[in-house]
């Protein structure tokens, strides 16, 4: 009897187990059913899309894991016909009813195999693991149906429907007339209204697609202010949401770009999210594209929230740097770098972020305000880290900051990550300048030689090194060190500032240390300028590093000189022929100032009078402590006699010349040419004159005064018909005929500039 009272019993009990599955399974279908838009205020719900692909896979895992029978099937599949291409959305399959009912059933033959286990045992009792197990199922069907219903409320306001076939023609057929490039502006605005017209009211419903997101680009980069402002006031509270949109964060760029006046707007929305949205793949960018486009002031409210919630929540604090922030209140200093500190170690732990502008700001006021130990720690982080910091500002400062407190071990690690960028981060603006306090600090300079200077002189990598604007300093800091020729105040002391921090890190004296640097490339140079003279003629910042070559490198006359004759024959050109252009010929371009410099062996220092003293911001070469190299100490090049040689044949054109005339003064002032190109401008000296009238500032006028110093000056007679030419070279030369019919004649004349002031009446032009 008790056998058969068992049975019925399992029968009673599979039967109400199966009409409360029933229930339960029709309770689920009514859920579903009643999750429809009008049921639904989305607008109360607060939900949190960040990671709306995570909870997607988290619920498929979940689904799977709830037990080893169940069939829950998830079709990720697009629904062309109801979504638009670029929605990301969730189908969940009718059969989700059948894997609750398959669940349901387990759990009720699990309590029937329990119950004939008891009945076969002597002792009324269950197995505690099974109790937790059956209860395990059950939680995991409660949750399951939690998920589900959490699903459908956040999946459901980034599901929009697809727009009117009709509709969408029209709006691409007039967004294909607004965007010609060679349309009249009169025929363009007339699109453009119908187009908005279109648009105006369902801006919102575009927003999320590919194409229809670039018609709203279109209309916010020729529109007025007026749509601008429609545009802005419909998509109020969308943009957190847009800007993790493939597509609709390009609408924020060009919002934060066309509309200024709207940026504030956009920014507050983003408030309290600034460092979710940096880690975002899609958002990411748009936050850089507003600290891009935004003021300083902008730009400390946009990173604050780094600093710590408790300044960027208060109204006292919004908007302060972290300098204002720590003048207001010098307690809040220990917090904001602690602040920071956990920030910069969170962002090194994920490498996509390193290479970024904002990170680098946080850095970049971490390194301006901790102290040396706390430095040191982030320095060992960033080590093999360090190329990506050098194509900002704010980065290039942080790299040069880990050379000057890094430890030898750091210093080295940091060279190694460099090597294989060494030309890209020559001829970076702001990358270069790291490699610059490299060479100002590291003592290893054997490391420097190979892990930078050996790539850099690489034949396919020099050339183009010394032709780039930033690369060809690299190149004049090893060979002339800080000199104002080439680096500006603001540069050299950005390099000064360096200096204190390198007693404290650095033992090898600075002299030393650059004279061993311009060792190591001045072979590769040489013989790059050897093989490419004309060349390096062609481009300004080479023909600077040739003449820094030929002064300040590291090598023997004899090495040298094949340069000099080089250039020599690319002055040996005739000025009178036409079919030449001035550019052509060495002497006639901007190139005759190095050929002045070289003949002196110098360059050309201008003179301090008393009223123009140095002030007291201004970083000069000599009173700078790490100065190696003195520009102005003359240099033996020998260059003047192989110069003259070139050109004796048109000394008087280039003596009239506005530019050239300086070359033929430079080597009327050198000792090895002064006779020569004296006895050529005798020749011609009235041709020199008119030149001098005609222009004060040529070097004419120069050349006559040089020429007054060797006792030498053209003369007026009375009449101003003829002129004579008076010196003290002995007896009289003979008449030489003139331009014009106008004869000269040289003769003896004794006491001219010897302080005889009756003498001296003779010299001037009589009226």
């Amino acid at each position: 009897m008790n056998n058969k009272d068992s049975k019925n019993n399992k029968k009673n009990s599979n039967k109400s187990n199966n009409k409360k599955s029933k229930s339960k399974e029709t309770d689920e279908i009514e859920i579903d059913n009643n999750l429809s838009d009008d049921s639904i205020d989305f607008e109360m719900i607060d939900v949190n899309e960040d990671d709306e692909k995570e909870e997607l896979f988290n619920l498929k895992v979940n689904s799977l894991e709830s037990s080893d029978h169940m069939n829950l099937d998830i079709d990720e599949s697009e629904d062309d016909s109801d979504i638009g291409s670029n929605d990301e959305y969730v189908v969940l399959e009718d059969n989700m009813g059948s894997g609750y009912e398959k669940l349901n059933e387990e759990l009720s033959n699990d309590e029937d195999e329990d119950e004939d286990e008891d009945n076969d045992c002597e002792n009324d009792y269950e197995n505690d693991d099974e109790k937790e197990e059956r209860q395990t199922k059950r939680q995991k069907t409660q949750e399951l149906d939690y998920n589900v219903i959490k699903l459908a409320f956040q999946r459901k306001p980034t599901v929009t429907n697809k727009l009117d076939r009709a509709y969408h023609l029209g709006l691409k057929e007039l967004w294909n007339q607004v965007r010609i490039r060679n349309i009249s502006k009169e025929k363009r605005n007339t699109y453009l209204i119908k187009l908005f017209e279109l648009m105006n009211g369902k801006i919102p419903e575009i927003l999320f697609k590919n194409d229809t997101s670039r018609i709203i680009q279109t209309v916010l980069k020729y529109g007025t202010k007026e749509q601008h402002k429609i545009i802005v006031d419909e998509l109020e509270g969308k943009w957190l949401e847009a800007s993790k949109n493939t597509h609709a964060k390009f609408v924020i760029c060009k919002v934060l770009m066309y509309c200024p006046e709207h940026r504030n707007k956009i920014i507050s929305e983003f408030k309290g999210n600034i460092s979710r949205l940096i880690q975002h793949t899609e958002a990411r960018g748009v936050i850089l594209e507003a600290y891009e486009l935004l003021n300083a002031k902008q730009r400390s409210a946009l990173i604050q929230e780094f600093y710590g919630k408790e300044f960027s929540l208060f109204k006292e604090t919004q908007g302060l740097s972290i300098e204002e922030l720590i003048k207001e209140n010098p307690s809040n200093k220990d917090r904001l770098l602690e602040n920071l500190s956990r920030e910069i170690e969170a962002i090194m732990k994920k490498p996509g972020l390193i290479g970024y502008i904002i990170p680098h700001r946080i850095m970049l006021d971490y390194f301006n305000y901790a102290d040396e130990n706390k430095i040191r720690e982030k320095v060992a982080l960033i080590g093999d880290h360090v190329p990506e910091f050098l194509h900002t500002r704010e980065g290039s400062r942080v790299a040069m900051m880990c050379f000057s407190y890094g430890t030898v071990k750091d210093r080295k690690t940091m060279l190694k990550a460099m090597k294989d960028h060494i030309e890209k981060i020559c001829i970076e603006e702001y990358g270069h300048l790291v490699l610059l306090r490299a060479f100002d600090v590291v003592d290893d300079t054997v490391a420097v030689s190979k892990y930078i200077i050996e790539q850099m002189t690489k034949s396919n990598k020099l050339e183009h090194i010394i032709q780039n604007k930033w690369g060809h300093r690299v190149i004049l800091y090893l060979l002339a060190h800080r000199t104002k020729l080439y680096f500006s105040n603001d540069t050299l002391r950005l390099l000064a500032q360096g200096d204190e921090i390198r007693t404290k890190t650095s033992k090898k004296d600075p002299a030393v240390r650059a004279n061993e640097l311009r060792k190591a490339i001045s072979p590769a140079l040489i013989e790059y300028a050897q093989k490419n003279t004309s060349t390096m003629f062609l481009f300004t910042y080479s023909t600077q590093v040739l003449c820094e070559i030929l002064l300040h490198a590291d090598g023997t006359l004899d090495q040298k000189k094949p340069i000099l004759e080089n250039i020599a024959k690319l002055a040996n050109k005739n000025p009178n022929n036409k079919e030449e252009k001035d550019d052509d010929n060495i002497m006639l371009s901007y190139i005759n100032r190095t050929l002045k410099v070289l003949v002196h062996g110098r360059h050309w220092k201008q003179p301090k009078s008393p009223k123009n003293q140095v002030k007291s911001d201004d970083v000069s070469p000599k009173t700078n402590e790490t100065s190696q190299v003195d520009e102005y100490e003359k240099v033996e090049l020998h260059f003047a006699p192989v110069l003259f040689n070139s050109i004796k044949e048109y000394i008087l054109f280039y003596a009239c010349h506005p530019s050239a005339s300086f070359v033929i003064l430079a080597l009327l002032e050198n000792k090895e040419t002064n006779k020569d190109v004296k006895e050529e401008l005798l020749k011609g000296l009235e041709q020199v004159q008119s030149a001098a009238d005609k222009d004060e500032k040529s070097g004419a006028n120069l050349i006559l005064k040089e020429l007054e110093k060797e006792n030498i000056k053209l003369e007026l007679n009375e009449n101003n018909k003829s002129k004579k030419v008076i010196g003290k070279s002995k007896g009289t030369i003979g008449n030489i005929s003139s331009f014009g019919n106008i004869k000269k004649e040289i003769k003896k004349e004794k006491g001219i500039n010897n302080g005889n002031k009756n003498n001296n009446k003779g010299t001037k032009r009589k009226r």
